[in-house]
């Protein structure tokens, strides 16, 4: 099996923390979590907006990036696809929001966030689906920016209105 180098690239940002021997103020630790949590808040909000680019602008332009949802895995071009296909053109309107979100800072350029949601998605027809899951996204600094580079989500139907 072929090593992808996103792994390399995660294990780095996580052992770069200790390379300096100094640990992370406060201050970095509270920056990068409010980043990432500004980040997600960002994406839901692309998202009902229903606006694709927007909601692309969050993920990393790299072959690095991954995205698998329920055992599927896509790529930057195959998620881009993906949501050009969908916003606005099968989603009529999006509504959802995450229940909690909780953040581990692994430096001060990478952070990791694990998110239970819930959402409703309607069609163009008007026809309802909820959906349930969680998704876990790393988050890198590029530049001034912060962008998603990873994340693994699954969707359970929501019978509970």
């Amino acid at each position: 099996m072929k090593t992808r180098p996103f792994f390399l690239v995660l294990l780095i940002a996580c052992f770069s923390c200790g390379t300096n021997n100094k640990p992370l103020s406060d201050v970095q630790k509270d920056d990068a979590k409010e980043a990432m949590i500004t980040l997600m808040n960002s994406y839901v909000g692309a998202i009902k907006e229903r606006n694709a680019d927007k909601i692309i602008s969050h993920f990393l332009d790299s072959p690095e990036f991954m995205f698998y949802t329920d055992g599927n895995r896509q790529g930057y071009d195959e998620l881009v696809a993906q949501v050009r296909r969908d916003f606005p053109n099968n989603v009529s309107k999006y509504e959802g929001n995450w229940d909690t979100i909780l953040v581990s800072v692994l430096n001060p350029d990478a952070v990791a966030a694990a998110a239970p949601f819930h959402e409703v998605l309607t069609d163009m027809e008007g026809i309802e689906t909820r959906l349930k899951g969680e998704v876990t996204w790393i988050a890198i600094r590029v530049g001034k920016d912060w962008k998603f580079i990873y994340a693994h989500a699954f969707y359970l139907p929501d019978t509970i209105k």
